[in-house]
């Protein structure tokens, strides 16, 4: 199914469960104890490849909108021993939905796992996963192993985008030439998938647009690339808006994010402004 005219956000969080490619995959052993929501998702696993539906999760009867966070590093060994009270108070507090990062091939196990382990206990599906490997993480890389353990990864019902992938070229923790090969099989295999795309770029704005425009422009079916969401933006206006005009999303760091109330991050289409630029610059 392509996913290419969907929004990142509803991309995670579209209208139905995902199975695996044979058809066969259960994110859980069904019981008759299961909440009437969990009782929702099983049978949704019967439809075709989709991802998740924010609408099978309880709905509060709140003028609160339905809030997700797309990026949370649950397997930081600081949530060892308390992630579960971690994701129970956003859970509570209206946060209905969490991606789980993935910035390993063994990180995105891991976090498939977690966010198994917490519907299964919970009978929400609160938590769902990127799978990718992170420019931090690219002197791992294997184009052909690598790329056969993220498509079984990506086979999970559970497992909604890819990445977290890009370039780094602020620390370098890998080569420039081992980030630039990883990023590109990852973008590849999203663009032939059509998963959306969880991208991190430090300092390599030029080349992340080189390896995203190579990407583009030589898929044989000339489909576009599936939607894109750099997160964690550091750079300038001009940068942004590079990406914002492409149709990608941005993601602000705290250290970035615009000192004035009336300005946000935005994705430019709408039209509001961002970092002093005005409505209509965007389009």
């Amino acid at each position: 199914m392509n996913h290419s005219n969907r929004s990142y956000a509803s991309v995670l969080a579209p209208s139905s469960m995902t199975r695996s490619a044979n058809g066969n995959k259960s994110v859980h052993n069904q019981q008759e104890s299961h909440t009437q929501d969990a009782q929702q998702l099983t049978k949704a696993q019967a439809q075709p490849k989709q991802a998740l539906a924010i609408q099978s999760l309880p709905q509060k009867k709140t003028a609160s909108p339905l809030v997700m966070d797309i990026g949370i590093n649950l397997t930081n060994k600081a949530f060892k021993n308390n992630w579960k009270a971690v994701i129970r108070r956003a859970v509570d507090a209206g946060v209905h939905r969490i991606v789980l990062t993935g910035t390993s091939i063994e990180c995105s196990r891991e976090s498939l796992r977690l966010a198994h382990q917490w519907y299964e206990e919970e009978g929400t599906p609160n938590l769902c996963v990127t799978v990718g490997v992170h420019p931090h993480h690219a002197n791992s890389w294997s184009n052909k192993n690598s790329l056969q353990e993220m498509r079984k990864l990506l086979e999970d019902p559970l497992a909604v985008a890819v990445g977290e992938c890009g370039l780094d070229y602020n620390r370098n923790f890998s080569s420039r030439s081992d980030q630039c090969r990883a990023f590109r099989a990852q973008l590849e295999l999203a663009h032939e998938l059509d998963y959306p795309v969880f991208i991190h770029e430090r300092e390599a704005h030029g080349d992340l647009l080189k390896v995203l425009d190579e990407v583009r422009t030589s898929a044989s079916d000339q489909k576009p690339l599936p939607k894109i969401v750099v997160h964690c933006f550091t750079g300038t206006q001009q940068e942004a808006m590079a990406y914002i005009k492409r149709g990608y999303y941005i993601g602000f760091t705290p250290s970035k994010a615009p000192a004035e109330p009336s300005t946000r991050a935005i994705d430019g289409r709408n039209g509001r402004s961002i970092h002093g630029v005005q409505k209509g610059d965007a389009q």
